[in-house]
């Protein structure tokens, strides 16, 4: 710090005394820890300061003695306006100057110039850090700005009220609620209330007033006249605060225009008032219900029609009163919580005190809440018990079905509901019967001659069945019997079999001799297990699943519904609804895709869609069980769409990548043929997607196609007329005439994979599938034949005249990223010429799948594994096929892993002292640590690898540096031109090389470094 010399002394006081005195005081007030002081002299120059103003100014060294002006300039480069507060104090002439300084670093200073020039001085500079307080003064005011805006926003304004002083404060909102002068922030309460608040001033006053006696919180509403004009309606709220001494000494509360809501609420309640009146002299029965079905309130009218009091109703469930079954308890609510008005007509079976029924007409309409959540619904009952008499005389047409006179699908719901409610205590059977092969018959015969057959089934099967019970026909060709009073199982499973017997009896339609197969299932559940809210369609889809085990047995007994097709069922349910939200979320879904190839020339012709459902608990799930489950209900419409929206936006990408838009093949379910918006819906997909209808083919089973004659025609010619391909898929298992063929008119069939089986060597098999594609050349259609494993099986086809072929041999079924390199590349298996580096032994196959010998003929002898012979006789298998079998079963190394050879492994293994086993387990580690090495991978790259690695082990035998520099150098080369990463070189080299450094010789080890760094510069260096 530097010196000061003594100012002027008082004249009364001895020179050196005073200047003493002055001295001292100078050094207290410098040692000021607070303050920055600068002091100088009546010539300008600084004189003192003390340590403090050089920290707040980041200045370092002594001042003393430097020009005043060129201190203020240093002090001048650390605030952020240069030389503001300094040029100011130094051309004021005032006796003090004050001003605020910002500094560069963010610190803010609060400082002062003083002139002492009265004494014979110059200036003092005086400064202090006020940042703490300028930081905590912003966050104040932004904090009221923000509470300012808030209260804006959200139209509530905040008040206080001083007991003491009896001064009501508002905020800036609150006054612009009630129009108070925005300029006065305070006033006495009487004056609020007689300026401000009329006409309920009084009344919100006395509330306040009797709050603050009582010291409790309030609420009160209010009505003021706005000087703006109007009557607005302001929600008061308030609390006391308490001091020390626990007396009250504050109000605090807030103000809120609720004008618009209160509007509101007298709205509602004159439509409430409106809505009882029409609700309660309303002349048919009305109810509000909640959703799990419990009635909250009942019309007079509705009580009359259930000849019940109002108040035994409200205490009631709907179903107390009306006949619904289990699937119209759930249906109603689902429905309603999506928003639908539900109308069900149903019989009221409780009526009361007299024995009656009254036929309904039920309408369920949702309500919802503030929130748009459906909480209960209003329901209206309309008599229509004298209509529904006249329509029931002679029978209703609606109950009966048209054919065979016996009671439909819907009438055996209802006869199988009563059942149960009558005799929940007695034995109750139901018998399925599915008649197999009506639509061969119809194919062969004509549809009249079908229809003879169902019609004369309908007469054996009711003469057969007891007296008591009730035959109907519930499908196509599906029969229901309902017995009741059935002792035992082996009761009812003699019922069934009497079904069987006369089914089995030939059936002489005019010259047609006719001998249907049935499958017939049976159903007894315990006595104490037939209720339940749907137990109808539960004993029908029990029976029927029991019908499907008796066909799949094939012995042609009836078949008893077993607890383990209960569990079944229950996970058919369970697997139904979690595809539905699979459906709609996209997770676990997938498409796959399968080439089609031409036999002739091996190009690509095509790709068939295929969908696949990985469950999240269960794992994969087989097609042919979700599909069967979505086709049996509505779900596979969507799924339908969900499939052809994925495919097409697929194609969609390809094409925007530049690659070429192959032909896709979707498979379409009878179901979804049978809407007739479906061709509507594919079109508008395809369009989206920016395509062109010949981009997609439909795929239909011949045997779908059979079910839905009726409405085949219009169906195939919307969609061709719209130009989509369709195909006939499974083609040969349907028994489809040729006359049929040439009416359906589809663009190309699919030989099902069953006729290859057993060829060519099975010279019927052979014939057979001859006689097939001959049936699709007379129409004039193009031929795909699935399931193609073997290369015989591809050179009988070719040679048969067949165009396409499609199955393992050229590729299993392919996820959508792997599905681009086969546009560009075409399809990689060279499956025309069996070449010797295109196969393996079985001996090679068993080490590399990890089975056993016979497993591996076993695979082969199925056609898993496509297979040659070889001129002496001996079978190879089929490379490519054996890799991607591996690969599936999760073997390693499998495709990225190629076997080393064994002589130059064995050779090396003998230089280094160690077993081949774990010369291979260093070189695997180290070398393949991909997923994919392509070239090394093959035929090629393992043979340039086996001589590499043969002139390795000789020059490590002779240390012939120069053989294994060219040894490498050449197959560098080799595997530039094959286009092989030069990282998988350097892995090779690097296995080789640590293998060697593992066991050889210390001599020996020192120059492996050398030889190592030759080899890495030879692999990634050019030339």
């Amino acid at each position: 710090m530097g010196t000061m010399r003594a100012p002027h002394a008082p004249l009364d006081a001895p020179e050196p005394l005073a200047a003493a005195a002055a001295g001292e005081l100078l050094q207290a007030v410098l040692a000021d820890p607070v303050f920055g002081i600068l002091v100088t002299d009546e010539a300008g120059r600084v004189a003192t300061h003390n340590a403090r103003f050089l920290e707040l100014f980041s200045l370092e060294g002594d001042l003393t003695g430097l020009e005043e002006a060129q201190v203020v300039g240093r002090a001048a480069r650390a605030t952020v306006e240069r030389g503001a507060l300094p040029q100011a104090a130094l051309e004021s002439e005032k006796g003090e100057v004050h001003a605020t300084v910002e500094l560069r670093d963010g610190r803010v200073l609060r400082g002062a110039v003083r002139s002492l020039r009265s004494v014979g001085w110059g200036r003092v500079w005086r400064f202090r850090d006020i940042t703490a307080k300028t930081r905590a003064n912003e966050r104040a005011r932004t904090a009221e700005q923000r509470l300012t805006e808030v209260q804006a926003v959200a139209r509530i304004g905040t008040w206080s009220y001083d007991v003491a002083a009896e001064q009501v404060r508002w905020s800036p909102e609150l006054a612009r609620l009630y129009g108070i002068d925005l300029l006065a922030e305070s006033a006495p309460m009487d004056v609020v209330y007689e300026s401000y608040v009329r006409p309920d001033g009084d009344r919100l006053r006395a509330a306040a007033t009797s709050a603050l006696v009582r010291a409790a919180p309030f609420t009160v509403r209010g009505r003021i006249k706005h000087p703006g004009g109007g009557i607005r309606v302001i929600e008061v709220r308030g609390r006391p605060v308490r001091g020390e001494d626990g007396r009250v000494t504050r109000m605090i509360g807030t103000g809120r225009d609720v004008t618009d809501e209160a509007r509101a609420l007298d709205r509602a309640r004159v439509a409430e008032e409106r809505l009882r009146r029409m609700f309660d002299d309303a002349p048919y029965g009305q109810a509000i219900v909640r959703l799990d079905g419990a009635l909250v309130r009942a019309n007079a009218a509705l009580a009359s029609l259930l000849d019940r009091p109002q108040s035994d109703l409200e205490r009631g469930l709907l179903w107390d009163f009306v006949e619904l079954g289990g699937d119209d308890r759930g249906h109603l609510g689902e429905r309603l919580s999506a928003g639908e008005t539900v109308v069900l007509e149903r019989s009221l079976v409780r009526r009361g005190y007299d024995d009656h029924d009254r036929w309904v007409t039920l309408t369920a309409s949702p309500l919802h809440d503030e929130l748009g959540a459906v909480v209960e619904a209003a329901v209206s009952f309309v008599d229509v018990t004298a209509e529904r008499a006249v329509a029931e005389r002679g029978e209703s047409a609606g109950m009966i079905d048209g054919l065979t006179g016996l009671p439909n699908a819907t009438r055996i719901q209802e006869v199988l509901r009563a059942a149960a409610a009558r005799s929940p205590g007695a034995g109750l059977a139901v018998v399925h019967v599915d008649v197999d092969g009506m639509s061969a018959i119809n194919a062969a015969h004509g549809r009249d001659v079908g229809d003879e057959v169902l019609i004369a089934l309908a007469h054996r099967f009711r003469r057969a069945a007891p007296p008591e019970a009730v035959v109907a026909r519930t499908g196509g060709d599906e029969f229901s019997i309902v017995c009741v009073g059935v002792a035992s199982e082996e009761t009812a499973l003699t019922h069934a079999s009497r079904l069987v017997a006369v089914a089995a009896v030939p059936l002489r339609i005019g010259d047609v001799a006719v001998v249907p197969r049935i499958g017939v299932g049976v159903t007894y559940p315990p006595p104490g297990e037939i209720a339940g809210e749907d137990v109808a369609a539960t004993l029908l889809r029990e029976a029927e699943s029991a019908a499907d085990e008796a066909r799949r047995l094939g012995t042609g007994a009836p078949a008893l519904f077993t607890e383990a097709q209960r569990r079944r069922l229950h996970e058919d349910a369970r697997l139904l609804r979690d595809l539905e939200a699979a459906v709609e979320t996209g997770d676990g879904l997938q498409v796959v895709y399968q080439p089609a190839v031409s036999l002739q020339t091996g190009e690509l012709l095509g790709l068939e869609a295929l969908l696949r459902w990985r469950h999240p608990e269960l794992g994969s799930i087989p097609p042919d069980r979700f599909i069967l489950l979505a086709e049996r209900s509505s779900l596979i419409a969507r799924v339908g769409r969900w499939v052809a929206t994925e495919v097409c936006g697929l194609l969609r990408a390809w094409g925007d990548a530049g690659l070429p838009i192959p032909r896709v093949a979707i498979n379409v379910s009878a179901r979804e043929l049978e809407r007739p918006e479906h061709a509507a819906e594919l079109a508008g997909i395809v369009e989206a997607a920016g395509l062109t209808p010949d981009h997609i083919v439909i795929e239909v089973t011949e045997t779908a196609l059979l079910r839905v004659t009726a409405t085949l025609s219009t169906a195939i010619d919307d969609l061709r007329g719209r130009g989509f391909f369709l195909y006939l898929d499974d083609f040969g298992t349907g028994g489809a005439s040729l006359s049929f063929l040439r009416t359906v008119s589809m663009s190309g069939f699919k030989v099902d994979r069953s006729f290859l089986r057993g060829v060519p060597a099975d010279a019927e098999a052979t014939g057979i599938l001859e006689g097939i594609l001959a049936v699709g050349r007379a129409v004039g259609a193009r031929i795909v034949a699935e399931g193609v494993e073997t290369l015989e099986q591809a050179a009988a086809l070719r040679e048969l005249g067949t165009v396409a072929a499609q199955g393992w041999l050229f590729s299993r079924p392919l996820a959508a990223e792997h599905v681009p390199q086969m546009l560009v590349d075409g399809v990689p298996v060279a499956w025309e010429v069996a070449q010797p580096e295109a196969t393996m032994t079985l001996r090679e196959a068993e080490r590399l799948l990890g089975v056993s010998a016979s497993t591996v003929r076993r695979m082969a002898d199925a056609g898993q594994l496509p297979s040659v012979r070889t001129e002496g006789g001996h079978r190879r298998l089929v490379r490519e096929a054996v890799v991607r079998e591996a690969a599936r079963r999760g073997r390693q190394p499998a495709v990225r892993a190629p076997r080393l050879p064994e002589r130059p492994l064995s050779a090396s293994a003998d230089l280094l002292q160690q077993r081949p086993e774990q010369v291979r387990e260093v070189a695997l580690r180290t070398m393949y640590v991909g997923d994919d090495h392509g070239w090394l991978g093959t035929t090629g790259g393992a043979a340039a690898c086996e001589r590499w690695l043969r002139a390795l082990g000789v020059a490590l035998r002779t240390r012939d540096w120069r053989r294994a520099r060219e040894a490498t150098v050449d197959l560098r080369r080799r595997a530039v031109e094959a286009g092989v990463p030069v990282l998988e070189l350097i892995c090779l080299v690097d296995a080789v090389v640590r293998a060697t450094a593992m066991a050889v010789t210390t001599g020996e080890a020192a120059e492996l470094p050398r030889l190592g760094v030759a080899l890495r510069r030879v692999a990634v260096e050019p030339g």
